[in-house]
């Protein structure tokens, strides 16, 4: 089954209208075309506290009203004498006007004051729209009465429960329609409080202007709660909550603070009680603090809009999750995956996917289905997670451990494999696939068991993050070798590897050439953050620098620790030599400190007689040793990367063939030598190159340029 392009167009709306009386005002104007006889309509004034069932006392009143409905009622003879039915009043000119009015599907829920008048207006709007078969209901705001903004409980009481109603129905109905707020009728005084909670609940507000034939949507800027603002405030709102109001209304700090907890109190029996803003704004409040930076980046983010709705609520549920995916990376001093490098990726991303997209809208062709855009940003959060895994398990060990340069050399098959076995390896990812299933998680679950969530939804982003490296081959014939006994010992190129593991997002499988596009979109953009800020703050480089000499110290001071308990513990000098020269010995630079480990395994084959707790002595020393010297070359990645101001990455939507897009890539840095050296590590990744059938072709090149239609142009 494929997936809509985008369920919002066929989600039914829910409209939230607020009432006023402009259809008695716009029916006693016009009055004369459709009824020629008494105006009593317009004595109905907001001191008048009647309800239908008192009218009887008026029966002037009444006959008025019934004649009111009547016509009202006969709209359509009206129509003939020049009279239209969203003419009639604002609300109604809200949702009838504009470009997209009221369609089949659609529901309405009016939102009245306790007046007569308010009443009127409601039921008579409410029978306007049942003619036309749309489903309406109502409710009324008690303490919105009769006085108006000149009684005293219509701050106080009636724009809370106002706002508790409002509140209420978008929860109710949030999950399954799509939400419109319409504050054109009734008291201009309400039209903030509308925008506020359609900013907080990331819904639109339509308003139509007097007699305007616009429908206009009200600014919905990307706002939030001000943490700063709120801090100063939340405080006392818990102090005074549950205070009788006649000890509190003349103390000095409920006097100072008055104005600025206002909204947010309202009285309840004598005592304060906070008002539903308050706790809408608690709960934000509560929900910001702590979320990742990759939540801030991604929810709002347009590449979001060519997913399903389905899709984009998984996906955000998978991007809050931040802490339980990369808390525990064992090799934090390349890159804070969590903070900084995942977070920069979708920026990155933005820059690259939107102009592709933007161009093939251009040429009317497809660039990526959402289910395919699903698996590339899912891959881009999750292709670093191997970082966490120390060790695995295998068929002959429990316990195989990795040194920090080898959790960075294999960490694209760690990744693979801690998702693909979540109750082995550490079981650090039960966790994330338990946050997946949670009904308390925002965002949609992705379902009941995991193994489904495994083969529908995290396969192929798995897949993906596997051959995110460039000596994973695409298409040539040549294996990766890994730990015997997994359940990857030797993985083969993309291609065959496909051949073998179909993968798929729900019910739809990706085809081989279009996972070989994402596994090289993948690449670009991890390659593309070398930015400074990948590094953080200037003063936290430099922390992590002082940081990294400190840790090589004391690695430094375990490993001669050790070396001393292994000269009395090993009789064999020559293999103890032979020890130290595989792991200390040959390190010059740092491309030999990968050396070092695969020299300390076949050190540990030769030494196989030894004790057990002699081996487990000698591990350590090696990963003493192997974790100083990375430490200390850790210096130079970090300070080159830091001196990179940007990457830029410009679009040229009109090259010389215009069926291609273009992307000009440039490296701006002060340093030159630290310049060209990033300029072709970028360029290695678009233009690296594999033997097939004999030829060697530039892969990664070939693939953006006739499934993308992109040709990348680094300056």
């Amino acid at each position: 089954m494929k997936e809509s392009e985008n369920d919002s167009d066929t989600k039914p709306r829910h409209f939230i209208v607020s009432v006023g009386t402009s259809l008695i005002s716009k029916y006693t104007d016009n009055e004369r075309i459709i009824v020629r006889e008494k105006k009593e309509l317009q004595s109905i004034k907001y001191t008048e506290e009647l309800t239908y069932r008192e009218l009887s006392t008026k029966p002037t009143l009444k006959e008025a009203i019934d004649r009111f409905y009547l016509n009202l009622d006969s709209y359509k003879e009206a129509k003939k004498l020049g009279f239209n039915l969203k003419e009639l009043s604002a609300e109604l000119s809200s949702l009838l006007k504009g470009e997209d009015p009221l369609r089949n599907g659609d529901s309405v829920f009016l939102v009245r004051t306790k007046t007569l008048s308010g009443e009127i207006c409601t039921q008579a709007i409410t029978n306007l729209l049942k003619s036309q078969s749309y489903t309406v209901t109502s409710k009324e705001v008690v303490n919105m009465r009769a006085g108006g903004t000149d009684d005293e409980d219509f701050v106080s009481k009636g724009l809370p429960e106002l706002i508790d109603i409002v509140r209420s129905e978008i929860e109710g109905k949030k999950e399954d329609t799509e939400i419109i707020l319409v504050p054109t009728g009734g008291y201009k005084a309400v039209i903030p409080y509308f925008v506020i909670l359609g900013i907080l609940y990331d819904v639109p507000c339509r308003y139509v202007y007097e007699e305007s034939d616009n429908v206009l949507n009200l600014l919905s800027v990307p706002l939030n709660v001000d943490l700063a603002s709120w801090s100063q405030v939340e405080s006392i709102l818990e102090i005074f909550e549950g205070q009788k109001i006649d000890l509190l209304n003349k103390k000095k700090l409920f006097k100072e603070s008055y104005q600025k907890i206002e909204s947010l109190l309202t009285e309840d029996a004598g005592v304060f009680k906070r008002t539903p803003l308050a706790e809408k704004f608690s709960g934000k409040a509560k929900e910001e603090r702590g979320q990742p930076e990759l939540v801030y980046r991604t929810r709002n983010s347009p590449l979001l809009t060519y997913l399903s709705e389905d899709l984009k609520q998984k996906f955000l549920r998978l991007a809050g999750l931040g802490a339980l995916i990369w808390k525990g990376d064992r090799v934090p001093e390349i890159v804070d995956h969590a903070l900084l490098h995942h977070a920069d990726l979708f920026s990155i991303a933005e820059r690259v996917l939107l102009p592709i997209y933007l161009h093939h809208e251009m040429k009317r062709t497809v660039f990526l289905a959402p289910h395919e855009l699903f698996a590339l940003l899912c891959a881009l959060h999750l292709h670093d997670c191997g970082h966490v895994l120390g060790h695995v398990e295998t068929d002959h060990e429990p316990y195989y451990r990795f040194f920090p340069t080898e959790v960075r050399d294999f960490h694209h098959v760690l990744g693979y494999l801690r998702l693909a076995e979540w109750g082995k390896h550490g079981k650090t990812a039960e966790s994330i696939y338990a946050h997946l299933v949670d009904d308390s998680s925002v965002g949609s679950k992705w379902g009941e068991n995991k193994g489904n969530i495994w083969e529908q939804y995290l396969k192929a982003p798995a897949v993906l993050g596997l051959f995110h490296r460039k000596k994973m081959h695409i298409a040539q014939k040549v294996s990766y070798p890994f730990v015997k006994g997994t359940c990857v010992p030797e993985i083969p190129c993309l291609e065959d590897f496909i051949n073998c593991n179909k993968i798929r997002i729900g019910e739809n499988t990706i085809d081989i050439m279009r996972v070989k596009l994402l596994v090289c979109l993948l690449r670009i953009i991890d390659s593309l953050d070398e930015e400074e800020s990948r590094m953080g703050s200037r003063q936290g480089l430099d922390f992590q620098k002082n940081l990294l000499d400190v840790q090589a110290t004391e690695a430094k001071r375990n490993s001669d620790s050790l070396r001393g308990a292994l000269d009395a513990l090993i009789e064999d000098r020559a293999l103890l030599k032979g020890l130290a020269q595989a792991v200390d010995g040959q390190i010059n630079s740092e491309s030999d400190i990968p050396l070092a480990a695969e020299a300390y395994r076949l050190w540990e084959h030769r030494a196989c007689h030894l004790k057990k707790e002699v081996k487990d002595i000698a591990f350590e020393y090696a990963y003493s040793t192997i974790s100083m010297h990375f430490k200390r070359f850790q210096h130079l990645p970090l300070c080159e990367k830091s001196k990179i101001r940007r990457i830029a990455i410009k679009p040229q939507f009109e090259p010389t063939d215009g069926e291609f897009l273009k992307l000009s890539v440039k490296v701006e840095s002060d340093d030159e030598e630290a310049r060209e050296r990033i300029l072709e590590k970028l360029k290695e990744e678009y233009f690296i190159k594999e033997g097939i059938n004999g030829e060697s072709k530039e892969i990664v090149a070939e693939i953006l340029r006739k499934q993308a239609k992109l040709v990348i142009e680094y300056a």
